[in-house]
């Protein structure tokens, strides 16, 4: 005998978990940088002689401006040699590692971990969070490509809204929101245009539950 509820359960159970482990792939992918220092990578074309150029991971240490203080970190990073005239040079991944690694330094959230939690928390939608957290999306973006360091006080912020208790909290007050019921009525007016036969049996079931909760029992 099939049982409607338990399976939609089961089936919001299954989902669930395959979102799980798709954020543990992003994951992994996003700091798969420190697994594979030391390993060789893809070569590239050198950009003086366009002859190849192979690399390998290396310690790569540049200067950081931390306001009037200069400070020396250090990122691995690929480090291109080309094979005929010995031209080294760095690509796009150097740049990333060397982001992330000022983030570290500023005891700050980098890119891949904002997008991270934005997505594991809250649907993957951008907009979603923005409203939710009063940070702005046009922001949000900037932070995760890497082009914009957030403040202290909104790494604070951000590392607030990925703690569940808090998603749990954001998400509450957002259905209390004025807007947010607004949002809901207008998705509510869609389905029942898109499908009038289901709303009219919802309709029929409420207005028969109704009827036995107030049915007073003869005397």
């Amino acid at each position: 005998m099939s049982h409607p509820e338990r399976d939609q359960t089961e089936s919001d159970a299954l989902l669930k978990k395959a979102s799980e482990i798709a954020h543990q792939v992003e994951d992994l992918i996003a700091s798969s940088a420190l697994d594979i220092v030391g390993t060789q990578i893809d070569a590239l074309a050198c950009p003086l002689c366009e002859a190849r150029a192979s690399s390998r991971w290396q310690s790569h240490s540049f200067e950081y401006l931390d306001g009037a203080k200069t400070v020396l970190l250090s990122a691995d990073v690929p480090v291109y040699t080309c094979e005929e005239c010995s031209y080294e040079f760095l690509d796009w991944r150097a740049e990333v590692a060397k982001h992330e690694a000022v983030c570290r330094y500023l005891c700050v959230l980098t890119p891949a971990e904002i997008k991270s939690g934005r997505k594991r928390h809250y649907e993957a939608n951008r907009a979603m969070y923005a409203k939710l957290t009063g940070i702005g999306e046009a922001s949000i973006a900037r932070y995760e490509s890497g082009s914009q360091i957030q403040t202290r006080a909104i790494d604070r912020l951000m590392r607030l809204s990925f703690d569940p208790h808090n998603v749990r909290a954001l998400l509450k007050l957002s259905r209390l929101d004025p807007q947010s019921r607004v949002e809901t009525r207008r998705r509510a007016v869609t389905r029942a245009l898109e499908n009038p036969d289901q709303v009219r049996a919802s309709a029929s079931l409420f207005a028969l539950t109704i009827t036995r909760s107030i049915t007073v029992p003869a005397a």
